[in-house]
């Protein structure tokens, strides 16, 4: 049975288990001959996920590839074999550089470690499982850590893994092919995540397009993988490698046209990326450059304060308001250019119950405060319309309608909110703060109001 199970695996060369036994110090010219590296080679070109048909448009499943996936676990089943004996012997302890066989062998086994690195339609458990162990004996084999592969693999060996296997899937996820090969993209976003800083800047030119292509397509589930990859990108790049060539414009045309997509999990993703984005492209390094401008903050507050104006559907609003916060935080003092309208969208978010529990009531207060802390110099010019809608939220949180489920818990927050927010409102003009409230503390049936309002003028 055994004898017949070697005989199934392909490229099975019987003589290389003797080849290897027999040459065990890396010492010896002949102690892997070239034809050795060349048929795992061949083994793992083998294993890379075909192709999909060019007319095929739907969602690949596993009907897809259900006979690949059990050839290519009798691939990995030979290649682990080979990869444990070749661990055994530690060929590569007193090495100084890897032959060009060597290296194409590694650059194609780490296409498949990116292809199989979850479950997906292409894999299954057992390829998954096993493609792990292979990794791991990969790099022990070729004396890397695994956590920092790709620098370790140049500072030792000189050689660039990363920006290989970038041009490697290069064909492959261009906008006209990158459909047809899905565990490309999977493969991409395992190298994309397996980066540290310095490379990410160094194949800048190599990394984008891929992230610019799922960004730029019409299915939201590619759009969302896209914003994953760009958000990851943002964290690991400078402003500088990011400006020099024009990317950041490329960049926020790409995510300013998805502002225009309003589906709730696309919003909650791209708000924040967006922020990231931003902060990183329009903050200046130095105190001279001037912050004021328009900036591109206000082009995307511009579409997202409309969307939020013009939406009437709740799952909607809720996405919104949750990302609103943190967007208003980043753009900071500019944001007073939009303070008629962002006055409005509050109040309009407050009172209009969503179903949330208050969440989306408390999520509107927050921004109200981001605005008061960030616009604070403007606040006496805005006093009367902000204390009015802060009062107005006060009264409607302690008057609260029994037909709106809301915890005592939430309602203590928003009430704590609130009563932060008219501090902050008073502390910058205390004097006009006084007389727009002068006999309003007594003027209410309603205790919690009147000692609220209290509290905040003395």
């Amino acid at each position: 049975m055994g004898f017949l199970l070697m005989l199934l695996l392909p490229y099975r060369n019987m003589n290389e288990d003797d080849e290897i036994m027999e040459n065990s110090s890396y010492g010896d010219k002949n102690f892997l001959s070239p034809s050795f590296w060349c048929n795992l080679r061949k083994v793992s070109d083998i294993s890379h996920t075909k192709k999909l048909p060019d007319s095929h448009e739907c969602a690949p499943t596993e009907l897809d590839f259900h006979d690949d996936i059990i050839s290519t676990e009798k691939n990995l089943d030979h290649l682990q074999c080979r990869l444990t004996k070749l661990l055994d012997l530690n060929p590569f302890i007193n090495a100084s550089m890897l032959d060009s066989n060597v290296r194409s062998f590694i650059i194609s086994l780490l296409v498949v470690c990116g292809e199989q690195s979850s479950k997906e339609v292409w894999t299954s458990e057992h390829s998954v499982k096993v493609m792990t162990d292979i990794h791991r004996m990969l790099c022990q084999i070729f004396l890397v850590d695994i956590e920092n592969m790709f620098v370790e693999f140049e500072s030792k060996w000189n050689f660039c893994v990363c920006k290989l296997l970038l041009s490697s899937l290069k064909i492959k996820l261009q906008s006209k092919s990158w459909k047809q090969h899905p565990a490309a993209f999977k493969c991409y976003r395992w190298i994309l995540f397996s980066m540290k800083e310095e490379q990410m800047c160094e194949n800048i030119e190599d990394v984008l397009p891929p992230t610019l292509v799922a960004i730029d397509d019409y299915e939201m589930n590619n759009q969302i993988l896209g914003i994953e990859c760009l958000s990851h990108i943002m964290t690991n790049i400078t402003r500088t490698d990011l400006c020099s060539l024009g990317y950041d414009d490329v960049i926020f045309s790409a995510l300013e046209h998805l502002l225009y997509t309003k589906e709730p999990e696309l919003i909650e993703k791209l708000v924040p990326c967006l922020t990231q984005f931003l902060e990183k492209v329009e903050k200046g390094y130095t105190k001279k450059e001037d912050h004021l401008q328009c900036s591109r903050y206000d082009k995307a507050l511009k579409i997202i304060l409309s969307n939020m104006e013009l939406e009437q559907y709740l799952t909607k609003r809720k996405a919104y308001i949750r990302v609103l916060p943190m967007y208003l935080d980043s753009m900071g003092l500019p944001m007073l250019r939009w303070s008629k309208q962002l006055l409005r969208i509050f109040e309009d978010y407050v009172f209009v119950d969503d179903g949330s529990g208050g969440i989306s009531t408390k999520m509107a207060i927050e921004a109200l405060k981001v605005f008061i802390l960030h616009t604070w110099p403007a606040i006496p010019n805005k006093m009367d319309k902000v204390l009015e809608l802060l009062l107005k939220i006060l009264l409607e949180v302690t008057e609260l309608d029994s037909s709106i489920v809301m915890s005592k818990e939430a309602s203590e927050e928003i009430l704590n909110l609130v009563e932060e927010c008219l501090g902050l409102a008073i502390k910058a003009s205390p004097l006009t703060a006084k007389e727009l409230c002068a006999g309003m503390q007594d003027s209410f049936k309603n205790e919690n109001f009147n000692s609220v309002v209290k509290r905040v003028l003395c």
